[in-house]
């Protein structure tokens, strides 16, 4: 033990997992990741971590023994399906999951829990909570059964909203990634209308919050706090187009309105990040158009 707090994550192996794990390492904290697949973990983190796996209904090692003084919780299943063969995953890996993490962590003196949500729980993007997909709906229910147990067992709970992260490759691609792919497409990418307006946050302002969190974990109350995280401007995804086309020098080569709205759809999604300045002191560093540079500096799929 080097006398710094023992961490928890939930979805190590994702893209933000990854790269906050990568971080904590380097600030010599004590890492357990919580996975499904133990081959990936290792491969990524070898023993670095403790490697902890669950199976679904179990995990691989008695979480009490090892005493974490705070989890991050960044593991979710995401999608915008609600169709019948997306159910039963949705409430297994968002509600099920974290209602079985945290009655396994009950009997210790846990600080601090650290949710991540999403900005489509609020699909007015007024604030109120009115989930878009059933997926948004699972993350609603999941804060509710999170602060059960904070206040039954007087543990800290903060929501962080995450709004579009981007920066990092993404196993499952994202907006950022197919317009590294129309770059000089041929045949065209089909998209959207592309009228939707987003607040895209670089992974490394996502990474710098959660260190900043940990650092003052001893001045947050036992109590619930919301921080969404985004940079507080709003880029449509036209917007975005003429951003890459201005720093790679390519045309993005896009058939704009080839893929129909979904039935219900966020169309704009911009971080109130008033509460977390206020609060904490933190804002994003990272402008777009850096963002943005960084990305394709490092993308595989973009060739100057």
């Amino acid at each position: 033990m080097n006398g710094k707090s023992t961490i928890l994550v939930t979805g190590a192996t994702g893209t933000i997992g990854k790269a906050l794990i990568r971080t904590l390492l380097e600030e010599n904290y004590t890492v357990l990741a919580v996975v499904r697949n133990l081959e990936k973990s290792t491969q990524l983190f070898s023993n670095q971590v403790t490697h902890i796996l669950y199976d679904g209904t179990t995990f691989s090692h008695n979480l009490s023994s090892l005493r974490p003084d705070i989890v991050i919780h960044l593991a979710s299943h995401s999608t915008s399906s609600d169709e019948i063969t997306s159910i039963s995953t949705l409430i297994n890996s968002n509600i099920l999951f974290v209602s079985l993490l945290l009655d396994s962590l009950k009997n210790i003196p846990l600080k601090l829990f650290i949710n991540a949500g999403s900005f489509s729980e609020y699909h007015n993007n007024d604030g109120v909570l009115n989930p878009t997909y059933l997926y948004s709906a699972t993350k609603t229910a999941s804060r509710f059964v999170i602060d059960y147990f904070s206040k039954a067992y007087s543990f800290a709970f903060i929501n962080t909203i995450l709004y579009s992260v981007y920066g990092a490759e993404n196993q499952n691609k994202k907006i950022m990634d197919y317009m590294i792919d129309s770059l000089d497409a041929h045949p065209p990418i089909k998209m959207s209308d592309g009228n939707q307006v987003l607040d895209f946050i670089h992974i490394d302002d996502v990474v710098r919050f959660y260190i900043l969190i940990i650092k003052k974990r001893d001045e947050i109350s036992p109590d619930y706090h919301e921080y969404h995280l985004g940079t507080g401007k709003g880029t449509s995804i036209k917007e975005l187009a003429q951003t890459f086309k201005s720093i790679s020098f390519k045309v993005p080569n896009i058939q704009w309105g080839a893929i129909a709205p979904r039935k219900r759809d966020t169309t704009i999604a911009i971080a109130n990040t008033k509460n977390v300045f206020k609060d904490l002191g933190w804002e994003s560093l990272i402008d777009l158009e850096t963002g943005v540079k960084m990305y394709l500096s490092h993308s595989k799929g973009f060739h100057a």
